[in-house]
């Protein structure tokens, strides 16, 4: 039997282009060559999947489930990953979809140590594997910047759901996919206890699909009038006679709350840089060209400025405060001028009339950029969802907003 079957397809398919950024796809036509594939062998499966990605110069999703890679195969593929020939595309891979490859813990062991330090992967969906290697999983989780996980379909989640609950730290995963698992009502204590636990700041939890029953559903409904953080939980196919109107609720409370802070923090950081970041001579002696010779000025000690400029920001911590306080008043934090120009959105065809003169502004600025339309990201939202988490704005301080609702 042969490790691979490759058919051709007809004169009329895509051509071979590889200085292109490509999404790689084994379940269907991969974008960029000429053919499909059909893996039916781990190992030698593995070797044309590195030789595939080697073939191009930028390769930026792997999209491999429902085949056979195993653990020899995952094992294969993630080693040359690491390795110095693989090593460039470690940097350009934000997606890796391995669902339903038949990897347990030898395979997961090695994607964990594909995941520990990796800055580039955003999201990652596994499914299927043992439990051996759970711990060194979420210990590569929290040393990764992974934003979106989803582990459907793995079995025995009553045992590897609170464990990996129990050991996530990791402020970057924004969101979490646990549907179809086989959660029962054992779990929903060890979930309600890490939605409220200031290690959860996820936007997103999907637990579709499972046996939570009447009081699995009404123990995690109670925590999560106290979660501030989740904007989107998908319940489905749980329990039947749920109300799920205090769910609803709470998801709105959040969203705008989080619109808020965000809103607040941007507010702030635009008034501190005015009034915190340390002058250079240039400013110095235009601010004195402006000054009226019988006019005294009086230098406000830090802390009162700090304190007058909190009043703009009513629903941030002091602690967030202080964040913006010290990225505001540092210029290594200055951006640079032409950043929009060399990596500003591409320019939504449909956002104006045609024909309409190009203007300094990026359109990112002007709201007519692709990610406007939710076509693409919008680079600049993403620049500033990193900000939002570097200053730790990225959900409401559960102090704060506690104290707002009055919980």
């Amino acid at each position: 039997m042969n490790d691979y079957v490759y058919v051709p397809l007809s004169s009329g398919g895509a051509q071979s282009d590889k200085s292109c950024t490509v999404q790689f796809s084994l379940d269907r036509t991969l974008y960029g060559a000429e053919g499909i594939v059909i893996l039916t062998c781990s190992v030698l499966g593995a070797h044309w999947v590195c030789e595939a990605i080697a073939a191009r110069s930028a390769v930026t999703t792997l999209n491999l489930p429902h085949h056979k890679l195993g653990d020899e195969g995952a094992m294969e593929l993630f080693r040359w990953l690491c390795s110095g020939l693989g090593k460039k595309y470690r940097k350009q891979i934000n997606n890796i979809d391995v669902s339903d490859n038949r990897i347990g813990d030898r395979g997961l062991a090695v994607i964990s140590e594909y995941l520990l330090g990796n800055r580039s992967l955003r999201a990652l969906t596994l499914s299927k594997w043992d439990d051996g290697a759970l711990l060194v999983f979420a210990d590569a989780v929290n040393g990764s910047r992974v934003q979106d996980l989803a582990l459907n379909n793995v079995p025995s989640g009553d045992v590897f759901v609170p464990h990996l609950l129990s050991h996530l730290t990791t402020p970057y995963l924004k969101s979490l996919r646990i549907s179809m698992t086989g959660l029962t009502e054992r779990s929903a204590s060890a979930i309600a206890t890490f939605i409220v636990s200031p290690r959860c700041r996820l936007y997103k939890l999907s637990l579709s699909g499972n046996s939570l029953g009447q009081y699995g559903v009404s123990d995690f409904l109670k925590a999560m009038q106290h979660s501030y953080s989740l904007r989107i939980v998908d319940l489905f196919a749980n329990a039947d006679n749920i109300d799920y109107t205090p769910k609803q609720t709470v998801e709105k409370r959040n969203s705008v709350l989080s619109t808020t802070i965000a809103k607040e923090a941007r507010t702030l950081l635009r008034a501190s840089r005015i009034v915190l970041l340390p002058g250079d001579g240039c400013r110095a002696q235009a601010d004195a060209d402006l000054q009226s010779p019988t006019t005294e000025t009086v230098e406000l000690p830090l802390e009162l400025r700090q304190h007058i400029l909190t009043f703009l920001a009513p629903h941030l911590s002091i602690g967030q405060c202080l964040h913006i306080f010290d990225y505001a008043s540092s210029h290594a934090t200055l951006p640079m001028l032409a950043m929009h120009s060399s990596h500003s959105c591409l320019p939504d065809p449909s956002a104006g009339p045609c024909g309409r003169s190009a203007t300094l502004r990026s359109p990112c600025e002007e709201g007519m950029c692709m990610g406007a339309s939710n076509s693409l990201s919008c680079r600049r939202e993403i620049l500033r969802a990193d900000w939002l988490l570097k200053v730790e704005c990225d959900v409401p301080d559960p102090v704060v907003a506690s104290a707002l609702f009055n919980d």
